[in-house]
């Protein structure tokens, strides 16, 4: 089970004005793994359980305007762009959560836990 903590950068255009459509990127520094490994030409589980981003909301304000249901098939360190209709000043808050880890015994290792990363979104 990968020990670190999802690193998340928010990346904004160096300059918009109030009613541009931006893009914004999420970049998810993170070192998922499926739980597999491929053995003699099958998948069979591997001995560290699947540890991945299960899931990324993105708020602009309080309105949730962005959610990724993610598996485990989600590459590391996945890269997310969206476009943002800008309005008004607001946070701009991204919801990563890594999933939940269970052992072979079907008991909690890791429960599911939030990360959280706001910028501010300040139209010029």
């Amino acid at each position: 089970m990968a020990k670190a903590e999802p690193k998340t950068r928010i990346l904004l255009p160096k300059r918009y004005k109030k009613g541009d459509v931006i893009e914004v990127r999420i970049k998810v520094k993170y070192p998922s793994t499926t739980g597999l490994k491929f053995v003699e030409g099958k998948f069979v589980p591997a001995e560290k359980p699947a540890d991945y981003l299960d899931d990324v909301k993105v708020y602009y304000g309080d309105t949730l305007i962005s959610h990724f249901d993610l598996t485990a098939a989600t590459s590391p360190n996945p890269l997310f762009r969206i476009k943002v209709l800008v309005d008004k000043e607001a946070p701009l808050k991204v919801v990563v959560t890594l999933n939940e880890i269970k052992d072979d015994k079907g008991n909690v290792v890791r429960k599911a836990k939030d990360y959280v990363t706001t910028v501010q979104i300040k139209p010029q």
